[in-house]
C-alpha cells in the first residue's frame, strides 16, 4: 500500500486537499470518487527512506525507547509505533513504520532490523536477537542503550577537541590561498627579468600563476583528485595496508592500538555477557572495530576458537591488541567468570581509550604548526633567495 495526494472538489465545488491510502494510483482515484469526491490531480508521495547508518545518538535513543517500554510490559509492536508517532524527522518515521509494519507480519525485531540494509549495525542486531533468544529484549536493549551513550559521549568529546586544529587549518589554507594569489606575484614581477632561478621559486611562480589565472580549472583538478584518492583508499587491498600503517606509527600507533583494544574490550563484553555466543561476538567486535588489518586479524582468532583454542590464547595471538586484555580473559577462563572479568577488563580499557584520544588530539596541534612552520620556511627561502641575488647582481 501507498499514499496518494489528491486535489479534487466536493458536490459544492469547494477544493479539497489531503492523502489517499490505496494500492495504486487507479485505485487512489477510485477510492475518491467512491467517498462523494471529484478528483483533479492524484500524485504517489515517495517515501523518503533512510540509507545513512543510524548515528550513535539515534541508536541510543532507540535502544532507550524500547527498553523502557518493554521493561514496563508495552507490546513491541506498540512500542515501536510510540516511536514511530513521537518522531519528527521524515525518514526516522518512515524507518519506524516500516518496523511497524514487519512486526505485525509476525517478524522478529532483529530480523525487521537486520532487513533495513546496513541502517542498523551487526552489533546492536546481534544483541537484539540474543535478548530475543532468552527473552531479555529489555535488558539486552538497555545495555546497547548504554553502549552507544558512552559512544556518543566520546565522539562528541574528540569533536569538541577537534574544533581548534580544524580551524588552525582553515585558517593556515586561507592564508597560503592570499599568500599565492596577492603577495607573492608581487614579488614574482622582479624575477621575470633573472635569467636563471631556484627549482623551488619556480615552482611557487607556477602555482601562483594557476591559482591566480586558472582557479576554475583547479577546483576541478582538486575535486577530481580527492575523488582518485578516496578510490584508491576504498581499495581492499590499500585499506588493509593503510590501517596496519596506522597501527605501527610512532607514537600515535601505541595509541590508536589502546583505542581499538578498548573498544573491542567494550563491544565483546556487551555481546558475551548479553549471551551472544563466543564465536559471534568475536565476529561482530572484529566489524565494529573499525579497522579492515584487524578485521583479518580476528578471522583467525575464529579459525583458531573453531579448531579448539582457547579464547585468551586467540586473542593473545593478535598483537596489536593490548597483551592486558588476554591476561583478563585468561583469568576469567580460569575462574569461570568470564562476564565479571569482561565487566573489569573493559572498565579498564575505557579509562586508558579516552587518555590515548587526549594524547593523539594533543599531538596534532604541533605536528600542524611544524608543518606550517616547514612550509613557511620553504617560501621564504623560494623567495629571499633570488632577492638577494638580484640585489647582489645589482650592487
Amino acid at each position: 500500500m501507498a499514499y496518494f495526494e489528491y486535489v479534487a472538489k466536493d458536490i459544492s465545488g469547494k477544493s479539497i486537499r489531503g492523502k489517499q491510502k490505496a494500492a495504486d494510483e487507479n485505485q487512489a482515484w477510485n477510492e475518491l470518487r467512491s467517498s462523494g469526491l471529484f478528483p483533479i490531480k492524484v500524485r504517489e508521495v515517495r517515501n523518503k527512506n533512510r540509507k545513512r547508518p543510524l548515528k550513535a545518538a539515534q541508536l541510543t535513543i532507540f535502544s532507550n525507547a524500547v527498553s523502557s517500554m518493554v521493561l514496563t510490559g508495552i507490546p513491541l509492536a506498540q512500542a515501536v509505533k510510540l516511536l514511530c508517532h513521537r518522531e519528527k524527522r521524515a525518514d526516522l518515521k518512515e524507518l519506524y513504520s516500516r518496523i511497524y509494519s514487519m512486526l505485525l507480519q509476525g517478524t522478529e525485531l532483529s530480523e525487521a532490523m537486520e532487513a533495513q540494509e546496513g541502517i542498523f549495525p551487526p552489533l546492536i542486531i546481534g544483541m537484539f536477537r540474543a535478548g530475543e533468544a532468552e527473552g531479555n529484549l529489555g535488558e539486552a536493549a538497555g545495555k546497547m542503550a548504554v553502549y552507544y551513550e558512552r559512544e556518543n559521549k566520546l565522539r562528541k568529546k574528540m569533536g569538541t577537541a577537534m574544533t581548534y586544529p580544524i580551524f588552525l587549518l582553515i585558517v593556515i589554507a586561507a592564508a597560503l590561498l592570499l599568500l599565492f594569489t596577492q603577495i607573492l606575484p608581487e614579488f614574482f614581477h622582479i624575477f621575470e627579468s633573472m635569467e636563471t632561478l631556484p627549482a623551488s621559486t619556480r615552482f611557487l611562480m607556477i602555482a601562483s600563476n594557476m591559482l591566480t589565472n586558472y582557479y576554475l580549472e583547479m577546483i576541478l583538478l582538486l575535486t577530481a583528485l580527492i575523488a582518485v584518492i578516496y578510490w584508491i583508499l576504498n581499495i581492499p587491498a590499500v585499506q588493509n595496508a593503510r590501517d596496519r600503517l596506522i597501527l605501527y606509527l610512532p607514537f600515535a600507533g601505541t595509541q590508536v592500538r589502546a583505542i581499538l583494544t578498548a573498544r573491542f574490550a567494550r563491544t565483546f563484553r556487551s555481546l558475551y555477557t548479553g549471551g551472544v555466543p563466543v564465536l559471534e561476538s568475536l565476529g561482530i567486535a572484529g566489524e565494529v572495530i573499525g579497522n579492515e588489518y584487524m578485521k583479518s586479524r580476528f578471522a583467525h582468532a575464529i579459525e583458531d576458537v573453531k579448531n579448539g583454542t582457547a579464547l585468551s590464547d586467540a586473542i593473545a595471538g593478535i598483537k596489536e591488541l593490548d597483551y592486558e586484555l588476554a591476561v583478563g580473559l585468561y583469568i576469567g577462563e580460569e575462574a569461570g567468570a568470564i562476564d565479571s572479568m569482561m565487566d573489569q577488563t573493559a572498565d579498564s580499557f575505557e579509562e586508558k581509550a579516552e587518555t590515548a584520544a587526549e594524547r593523539l588530539l594533543a599531538l596534532a596541534e604541533p605536528v600542524m604548526i611544524i608543518m606550517l612552520a616547514a612550509l613557511i620556511g620553504y617560501i621564504m627561502l623560494s623567495v629571499m633567495v633570488p632577492v638577494y641575488r638580484y640585489y647582489q647582481a645589482m650592487g
